[in-house]
């Protein structure tokens, strides 16, 4: 195998290697319901049709799930919905944050978002820093029908480390219900929430050290040639006659057939040089 296949060899399982072996632990897009893993198992319909969890508005509601098989990594991924009027960054009628974090482990979002185009708002970064326009980051605008504030959707994509045997999110709004406003003018909920498990299998990882361990072989068999063409004229040519030599195995047939002898070399034969006149 030349050094360009076992690159390419390295290449191919490195790949394999990133890919891994998910276990779904919750997954719910809500039409039907939520499930006792939720402190607020609530859902509502938007009114272009869609089924989510919530509307929420300052409660802290949280995800826990339990006797979660080994792992080392957790995978979290949902659609955030801004509803109605997110002021995002105004300090007259927000600032309008919401969060999400792990119980005892990360904080995964905190940030303000606004659905009025004259109000800026800190995501994607987190609060209180950032100021970027309403709508930033956001993976649908005005698709959820609600009127006459408007609505967007966030979707959000999470890979943790994470190896213990529950696991508990929590997610809330923060500085929501203007008192100027109506009291449901300032809500969010959830959609596609989808938790696993995601952790490289151990196979893969050893097939990844044997492909990198070969590669390095590979390497070191490839620098032979390049040290043949820096060798001087001279070793060539006392290569060249240790082939023409009879040294070298050659084929002699005898009655049995063919079988490889070695022949009794032959002592190069040497012109006479003619004697020189007295």
């Amino acid at each position: 195998m030349n050094g360009k296949s076992l690159a390419f060899l390295g290449c191919l399982l490195g790949g394999l290697a990133t890919r891994s072996h998910a276990t779904v632990l919750y997954q719910n897009d809500f039409e039907v319901a939520a499930g006792p893993e939720w402190s607020n198992p609530v859902i509502d319909t938007t009114p272009s049709g869609r089924d989510f969890l919530g509307r929420f508005a300052n409660e802290l509601v949280s995800l826990t799930l339990g006797s979660i098989p080994s792992h080392t990594f957790v995978s979290v991924e949902f659609d955030l919905y801004v509803i109605q009027s997110w002021d995002g960054n105004n300090t007259t009628f927000g600032p309008d944050v919401w969060d999400a974090s792990v119980s005892g482990g990360p904080t995964l979002v905190h940030a303000t978002f606004s659905n009025f185009t004259n109000f800026t708002q800190t995501y994607p970064a987190s609060y209180p820093g950032g100021n970027n326009p309403a709508f930033t980051g956001a993976s649908e605008v005005g698709t959820l029908g609600y009127t006459p504030f408007g609505d967007s959707v966030y979707h959000f994509s999470f890979l943790l480390p994470h190896a213990a045997s529950s696991l508990t999110i929590n997610f809330s709004g923060l500085g929501l219900n203007f008192a100027g406003l109506g009291g449901d003018t300032e809500r969010w909920g959830l959609d596609n929430v989808l938790v696993s498990t995601d952790a490289p299998e151990p196979g893969v990882l050893l097939l990844l050290a044997l492909g990198m361990g070969a590669l390095g072989l590979g390497r070191t068999r490839s620098r032979g040639p390049r040290k043949e063409l820096s060798q001087s004229p001279q070793s060539s040519r006392s290569r060249r006659r240790s082939r023409a030599g009879a040294v070298l195995p050659r084929w002699r047939s005898g009655r049995g057939g063919p079988s490889l002898r070695r022949l009794p070399s032959r002592a190069p034969r040497r012109r006479s040089r003619p004697e020189a006149a007295p």
